[in-house]
C-alpha cells in the first residue's frame, strides 16, 4: 500500500525563500494537494517509468495553481525559454509542476497560462513588471552548484545583470564565444578554464535576444544544455539567449 507524504511550504526570507533543507516526499503525493501555495523547495522521489521500478531522488521547486474549472494549465519561465510546459492536475483541482534543480539563475521568473490567458501566480508575493503592463512572478532557484551540465547563468550585481557563459570541456585547449554581441569574431571573447574544467566568461548584455556559439579548438558548437536555438548569419544552428 502506498503511503502519502505531503510537503509543507518553506517560510520566506530575504525577499525570496528560506534555504533550509526540504523534507523528502513521493512525487505522487502532489496529486493529493488540496490547496495551492507560493512555490516551495522540495526533494521528490520520482517514478521515472510510472511502475515504481526506476526511481530517482531530485531536489527542486514545486509550483501549484488551484482552479477546478480550468481545462488546461501551463507554466513558462526563464527555465523553459518562456515556452509553455503542461502542468499536471491533482484530484482536488490543484495543478502542479516540479522544476528540478536549476543552475542558470539565482531567481526564477515565471507565469501561468490558464485556458489561453497569461496570469501571474496569485499565491506569490514576489514579482516584477514584465514591460507589457502585467506582472511576472519570481521565486528562488534550487541548486546544489555547478556540474558538467552547466549552461549560461544570469548574475545580478547591484542594479546590473551579467551573463556568465559556461561550458564543461575537459579536453579543450582553447574556447571562445561568438555571437551577435561581438560580431561573431572568435578572437574577441576568450573563455578561461577553472579547476573543474568549466570554461567561462562574464559579459554585461542589455535586454534583448542574442544568438551565440562556442568555438572549441576551432570548431563551432552550440550550448548543449541551453534548450533555446536559432540560426546564425551563415544559416548554421546556434544557441539563443533572451534577456528580459
Amino acid at each position: 500500500m502506498k503511503k502519502y507524504l505531503f510537503i509543507l511550504p518553506l517560510f520566506f526570507i530575504a525577499g525570496i525563500s528560506a534555504q533550509t533543507e526540504p523534507d523528502t516526499a513521493y512525487e505522487y503525493s502532489l496529486k493529493n494537494l488540496k490547496s495551492s501555495t507560493a512555490p516551495y523547495a522540495a526533494k521528490l522521489i520520482l517514478d521515472n517509468n510510472g511502475q515504481g521500478t526506476n526511481v530517482s531522488l531530485k531536489k527542486g521547486t514545486v509550483f501549484t495553481y488551484k482552479n477546478r474549472s480550468c481545462k488546461k494549465a501551463y507554466i513558462a519561465g526563464d527555465f523553459s525559454g518562456w515556452k509553455k510546459i503542461s502542468m499536471k492536475r491533482g484530484k482536488y483541482g490543484v495543478w502542479y509542476y516540479f522544476l528540478a534543480e536549476y543552475d542558470r539563475r539565482e531567481v526564477v521568473r515565471y507565469k501561468y497560462f490558464v485556458d489561453g490567458i497569461w496570469a501571474a501566480d496569485p499565491m506569490s508575493e514576489e514579482g516584477e513588471d514584465d514591460g507589457f503592463g502585467s506582472t511576472v512572478s519570481k521565486t528562488a532557484a534550487q541548486s546544489t552548484g555547478e556540474n558538467k551540465f552547466v549552461s549560461y547563468k544570469i548574475i545580478k550585481e547591484g542594479k546590473k545583470s551579467f551573463v556568465e557563459f559556461r561550458i564543461f570541456n575537459p579536453s579543450a585547449s582553447y574556447v571562445s564565444i561568438v555571437g551577435d554581441f561581438n560580431r561573431w569574431n572568435p578572437e574577441n571573447d576568450v573563455l578561461f578554464r577553472d579547476d573543474k574544467n568549466i570554461w567561462r566568461i562574464k559579459k554585461h548584455l542589455p535586454k534583448g535576444q542574442y544568438r551565440y556559439s562556442y568555438v572549441i579548438d576551432g570548431e563551432w558548437k552550440t550550448d548543449t544544455y541551453n534548450p533555446q536555438s536559432s540560426s546564425n548569419p551563415a544559416g548554421r544552428l546556434c544557441s539563443l539567449i533572451i534577456i528580459k
